[in-house]
């Protein structure tokens, strides 16, 4: 039935009491969305605990490998170290249900549903040559002990922020753009001038559509050959850790056509590629091999496709490019670049099959309200009665008293960027020049 009882380190296995199941109806929502879902309980015998809570839990990650020199004369020598930053970027627990003195034996459902947080930086993992950024968040449900602080029921998932989308005042259809570039040869001299017209269809793409351009290389006054021409999806990613930094730009999906010889124009032609989406990747197969070792032996970018997303540590958006080029060493042919704004796919949560006899007790759907910052440890032990939290650090369980690494202000309130198109419009966004009249 679904994800059930994962044990935390240094806790006891609880099985022999019973399963918690938590399930949500989506795999994936976006910030400001209605969550909704469903806790199971499946007990055998009487747990010692008396109260269910909700945990929603996020946090972002950046691993940059750095050189450094050490020792001096005939001893120096470079070494390659890891810098590596974590922010959590929200934690909040909430009571769900408590129920009659001990948590009883039998079968219990509690729908529950909460507003997510608006603005939060959307999940995210990315590695590549000497560099790893991670935005992860889960919701965790979970029955403490009353009495054991270390004997805890919980069931956990991953919960998947989309970027958010774009406003609809920003998107854009058909604009064109244009640019006249001088050519040179590999000696320097003038080789006459080229021009670049093209019209993009659109500024705003779902993953799984087709892109597709119109362009028009009018080389009529040059010298020199147009080799060919490049259409391009470009992720342009930059990922921190410590005041360091790595990423770059990455071509994630790309096209070319034959050129056009000098002197001669080519006419309106059209590109199109397909926006395929693909995630591959396992985190915890790379920290077990260790991270240095496992971003040293990376040697080019990876092809997994994610999502745009602007945080404290991480920061990733995406243009279409359209490149001309005259020769391997030669880059001053006409090229244009203009943002957009991609979107994945919905994400259903594959539905959960109950054991073989399931007849549980219904409990009324609970309207979550969570508070709307992050919780640090000495705010934990508050009363929150706008979000119907009342617990303390006993019942909560030692692991959520420690202390937390915030990325907010003194208060441990995150605050992240603006997201990609939220609230701003495109000279804010992107810069001035990007879109013509």
């Amino acid at each position: 039935m679904g994800i059930v009882n994962s044990k935390k380190k240094n806790y006891v296995d609880t099985s022999a009491f019973g399963y918690v199941y938590l399930h949500t109806d989506k795999k994936a929502y976006f910030g400001g969305e209605i969550v909704t879902g469903q806790i199971h309980l499946d007990i055998y015998t009487q747990f010692p605990g008396t109260d269910l809570y909700l945990r929603f839990k996020g946090k972002e990650e950046g691993h940059v490998v750095v050189t450094v020199t050490r020792g001096s004369g005939d001893h120096e020598r470079s070494e390659d170290e890891l810098r590596s930053e974590k922010l959590l970027i929200y934690n909040n627990n909430i009571r769900v249900h408590s129920f009659d003195r001990k948590l009883e034996a039998g079968q219990y459902t509690i729908p529950f549903t909460f507003l997510l947080p608006t603005h939060l930086p959307c999940t995210f993992y990315q590695e590549g040559p000497r560099y790893l950024g991670r935005i992860a968040y889960c919701l965790e449900a979970y029955v403490p002990s009353d009495s054991q602080p270390n004997v805890m029921m919980r069931s956990k998932q991953e919960l998947i922020l989309r970027e958010p989308p774009m406003n609809p005042m920003m998107k854009v259809e058909g604009f064109s753009q244009e640019k006249k570039s001088q050519l040179k040869n590999w000696l320097c001299c003038s080789g006459g001038e080229s021009l670049l017209r093209v019209r993009f269809e659109k500024n705003c793409y779902f993953f799984g559509e087709k892109a597709q351009v119109l362009l028009q290389l009018d080389n009529t006054n040059s010298k020199l050959d147009i080799l060919g021409i490049k259409f391009a999806l470009v992720q342009k990613v930059t990922v921190r850790a410590k005041g360091n930094s790595g990423g770059g730009n990455v071509d994630k999906i790309k096209r070319s056509i034959s050129g056009i010889r000098a002197y001669q124009d080519s006419g309106f032609r059209t590109i199109s590629m397909d926006l395929h989406s693909s995630q591959s990747y396992n985190y915890k197969s790379a920290k077990a091999r260790g991270l240095l070792s496992h971003l040293t032996s990376i040697t080019s970018h990876t092809g997994s496709m994610n999502a745009q997303t602007n945080s404290r540590l991480v920061t990733s958006h995406f243009t279409l490019a359209v490149t001309s080029y005259v020769g391997e060493y030669l880059s001053t042919a006409p090229a244009i670049e203009v943002p957009v704004h991609l979107t994945f796919p919905e994400l259903e949560n594959p539905s959960i099959e109950p054991p073989k006899i399931w007849n549980p007790q219904k409990v009324d759907t609970k309207n979550l309200v969570f508070a709307p910052h992050i919780s640090q440890a000495n705010n934990l032990a508050i009363n929150y009665q706008g979000g119907g939290m009342n617990m303390n650090n006993n019942q909560m369980g030692k692991e959520y008293a420690k202390g937390q690494t915030v990325g907010g202000d003194t208060k441990g309130n995150y605050q992240p960027p603006m997201q990609y198109g939220q609230g701003m419009n495109n000279q804010q966004q992107y810069g001035a020049n990007y879109y013509s009249k």
